[in-house]
Parts: C-alpha cells; sequence; structure tokens
C-alpha cells in the first residue's frame, strides 16, 4: 500500500507516520524538508503539490496547515493557500486525473464560530454555520469543508473524507501551546499570564487519532464525507490549568503564580466550541482512550 503524507512535519502527522511504520507500507513525504526518504519538496507558493505524484497512491493524507499555532502570522494569501486553494485544486485535479484512491483532509471546530450559549454541533451543522467567523484561520477552512461537503455529493471516482477536529495534545507539541507553556513557566519559576479562562473545549490526543486512522484504513464499507471526532467531556482552559498544577504539585514543584485574564488569544471571545461526533462513534467505531491528566507526567518529563 502506497500512502502519501503530506504537511509530514505536523504534530498530528508525526504521531500518524510512527503508526504507520510499524506496517508493511510505501510512505511518501511532502513538506518544507526534503532530508529524509522519499520527501518530496512541497511549500507554497513556490513548490505546489504535483498531481501526477500522487495518482499512484492508496491514500493521499493532507497534513498541512497554516495559522494553526499561536502567535502564527501568516501572510493572509499563504493562509488562504494552504488551507483551502491547495487541497481544492488538488481534489479537484485528481478527480479530472480519474484517482481511484482515497484522500482525507482534517476541519477544525474552530469553523463553527462565535457560539454564545453551550451547543455541540454535527457536521452538517458546521458546514452551514451561520455564526461569525472567529478569524481568517476559520474562515479558510470553513471554505474547503464547504467545498468537500459539495465535492462528496457529486460522487467522483474516489473516496474523501474529512474529519473535524477539536484541541489535539501531544507532550511534543509546540512550546506555545497552552499546556506546555504553563509547564515552562513552572519550570523556570515564571508567573503565568492566561486568558480568562472560562472556554468550553474539547481535547483529543494525537495518538488516538492516529490509531483510529489505522484501523480506518481498513474499513471498506464506509461513505465517503464529513465526520466530527472528539473526546468523551468538555473542559474549561481553567481545568486544564488546574490538573497541570495539580500535577506539578504532586511533583514537588514550586507553582509561581497563575494569572488569569492577563493575555490575548485568538479564541478568547468564543466562549463554547463543541463537536458532537455520534456519527463517527456509530459509522466507525470511534472511541478516544487518552485523557489531558493521563499525559502530563510525560510532559513533565520533557519540559
Amino acid at each position: 500500500m502506497k500512502i502519501a503524507i503530506i504537511g509530514y512535519t505536523s504534530i498530528l502527522a508525526r504521531s500518524l507516520i510512527e503508526e504507520l511504520k510499524q506496517r508493511d507500507y510505501e510512505l511518501v513525504f511532502f513538506g518544507r524538508i526534503t532530508d529524509v526518504p522519499n520527501a518530496e519538496k512541497f511549500e507554497i507558493p513556490a513548490y505546489p503539490l504535483k498531481v501526477s505524484q500522487l495518482l499512484n497512491m492508496d491514500w493521499v493524507f493532507y497534513l498541512a496547515g497554516s495559522g494553526v499555532q499561536p502567535d502564527d502570522r501568516s501572510a493572509h494569501n499563504e493562509l488562504y493557500e494552504v488551507n483551502c486553494y491547495e487541497p481544492l485544486r488538488v481534489v479537484t485535479e485528481l478527480s479530472l486525473s480519474q484517482y481511484k484512491g482515497n484522500f482525507v483532509s482534517f476541519g477544525s471546530y474552530f469553523e463553527i464560530g462565535d457560539v454564545k450559549n453551550r451547543q455541540t454541533f454535527n457536521e452538517e451543522e458546521i458546514v452551514f454555520s451561520e455564526y461569525p467567523s472567529l478569524n481568517i484561520y476559520s474562515q479558510s477552512k470553513r471554505l474547503l469543508s464547504r467545498f468537500l461537503h459539495d465535492f462528496t455529493l457529486k460522487k467522483t471516482g474516489f473516496r474523501n473524507f474529512h474529519f473535524y477536529l477539536p484541541n489535539i495534545f501531544d507532550p511534543q507539541e509546540n512550546t506555545k501551546r497552552l499546556i506546555p507553556y504553563v509547564i515552562g513557566a513552572i519550570r523556570r519559576g515564571d508567573e503565568v499570564k492566561l486568558s480568562g479562562g472560562e472556554q468550553i473545549r474539547q481535547y483529543i490526543y494525537t495518538k488516538d487519532i492516529a490509531e483510529f486512522l489505522i484501523q480506518f484504513m481498513t474499513m471498506n464499507k464506509v461513505d465517503p464525507g464529513l465526520y466530527c471526532l472528539t473526546s468523551d467531556e468538555p473542559c474549561t482552559i481553567k481545568m486544564i490549568v488546574e490538573e497541570v498544577v495539580k500535577t506539578a504539585v504532586d511533583s514537588g514543584l514550586y507553582v509561581p503564580k497563575i494569572i488569569f485574564n492577563a493575555a490575548k488569544t485568538k479564541d478568547a471571545h468564543a466562549p463554547y466550541l463543541l463537536l458532537n461526533d455520534t456519527k463517527a462513534r456509530e459509522e466507525l467505531s470511534w472511541k478516544p482512550k487518552v485523557t489531558v491528566a493521563k499525559m502530563l507526567n510525560k510532559y513533565f518529563e520533557l519540559y
């Protein structure tokens, strides 16, 4: 089986590759860095994907993204290119070239928009959300989701799947993200400055997603389309921080002052972002296993 990983250096891609390498698959990587075996150059705008290189792939995973990380100030045109226009172009050209494999991409619950009441959103409700967009990132992802929704209805020659994800976590994630930032500050003895912390979110572990995708690839009778993947229980940002503090105290570490309402984040004005993953649980046997609390010791070991 031949598998293309586009955006192979992302944190989710790394977890997926780790799982794929345990099996007898031929992997081809597409990304900015080409100093690993079977790596092809992919960097917008200078090095767009060559669709001809994907036509003999059984699976194509599009994991490239722009504007995801905190303080990522990618130019708007690059952000739209990577998150929307490039995968849109690739899917269109694959279809015109009569591709017969599988294309997998990923959306975000940030596409829901600025929701002020606590409610969960399924796939259709995200695609047709009328809530104001949170930022350029969420707008670019919305455009791709709507295109893929309509593309699926055409029932063209290959199967395409689009998975909506909430916040993902991994001990090796970007150090500017919430959990590594708080742990790093505790290790250094620095004050921790955060947003209000009342935002309700969902978190899933990268390895849970990767293991699910491996199992998913063996399913033959799955309808193409959009699916939500999320965790069992939502939580607030404050709850995550409290778990980090508890782990630090249990480890005998000094915890410096933690100040809420002292920082601005992209999503601070969005009190609720919640996915409804009933469809994936019923049709794809999706079931997350690892919670943030279970992985915090791993984070502390790294930081």
